[in-house]
């Protein structure tokens, strides 16, 4: 049997690869804790994925095991009288190692649903990978700046404005935005909604000032001051912009593929590297129905790391 530690990062990953691969508003926890309808008592599971359709919610649960053999039809009848227990829609299997033949024809008899997560080799990455690996390039936004121009108190534009001292202060406010909020905050909003404002920035990684005026209708956006709360005519952030990029050896990275009984797989590759002077995973997985899903996660650097 696995080490509690492999075995977690194992149920980690299933659930990891089921979020990414869920419809839009699906929730994923794991573990989880849920009731058990006959006894009153919570019981846990190594994740479950609870999603809106229509007015009701649906619950999926998913069971893992990371062992050394296949596993045959006890575990699947378990899992059966379990999910009916906690009223669970749907549980979802994985092994490690795979299913014997009479736990695949328990799993159809039960409505489990059956999924492998094996470690494969970086030549199965190659179909969706290019040989050498993975490019990655993130868009730096550095020495952001901030000018303000006010309204005046009869809500014409004041022909002065200002610099502002502190833009990660939260002081800005509007009805559309968790308030208050730095002025600063517009900048993903920004990269979302107005990405051809960066297509002049180069990827050589040459720095590029860039500008992002704003105008404000009168009663929209306000900003605290020392004098109270004053309706913004103008915001312009002011940045230096570049892209940055790093190369991921194919071979250095680590190699999954999830598949259904039905065959259906999905692969997912993880590569643990630096970037920006920081510790980070990056994880990319490919799914028929999704196409690619590419995330970063900066970790906190290790002892060993310094």
């Amino acid at each position: 049997m696995a080490g509690t530690k492999d075995w977690r990062q194992f149920e980690e990953l299933v659930s990891r690869i089921e979020r990414a691969a869920s419809a839009h508003g699906a929730l994923v926890t794991s573990p989880d804790r849920i009731r058990d309808l006959t006894t009153g008592q919570l019981r846990e599971v190594d994740a479950s994925i609870r999603q809106k359709i229509g007015t009701s919610e649906i619950l999926v649960t998913i069971e893992c095991r990371k062992r050394g053999r296949t596993q045959d039809d006890t575990w699947i009848e378990q899992l059966a009288t379990k999910r009916q227990k906690i009223g669970a829609a749907k549980t979802i299997a994985v092994s490690a190692a795979g299913f014997t033949t009479s736990a695949i024809e328990s799993a159809k008899h039960f409505g489990i649903e059956l999924r492998t997560l094996a470690e494969v080799a970086a030549c199965s990455m190659d179909s969706w990978l290019l040989p050498t690996g993975a490019v990655h390039v993130c868009r730096l936004i550095e020495n952001i700046r901030c000018g303000i121009v006010l309204y005046d108190d009869s809500g014409q534009p004041l022909t002065d404005g200002f610099w502002a001292p502190d833009v990660e202060l939260p002081v800005c406010y509007h009805a559309d935005m968790k308030s208050p909020f730095a002025v600063q905050d517009y900048l993903p909003l920004l990269e979302a909604t107005h990405p051809e404002m960066f297509d002049g920035v180069p990827l050589d990684g040459t720095k590029v000032e860039l500008e992002f005026p704003i105008e404000w209708s009168f009663g929209e956006l306000s900003v605290a001051m020392t004098t109270g709360r004053k309706w913004v005519y103008l915001t312009k952030l002011v940045a230096d912009v570049s892209y940055q990029a790093t190369v991921c050896d194919l071979h250095e990275g680590t190699h999954h593929e999830y598949r259904s009984a039905a065959g259906d797989t999905i692969q997912h590759t993880s590569f643990d590297t630096t970037f920006l002077g920081m510790p980070v995973t990056f994880e990319h997985q490919s799914d028929p129905r999704k196409g690619q899903v590419v995330r970063r996660k900066f970790r906190p650097p290790s002892s060993d790391e310094g």
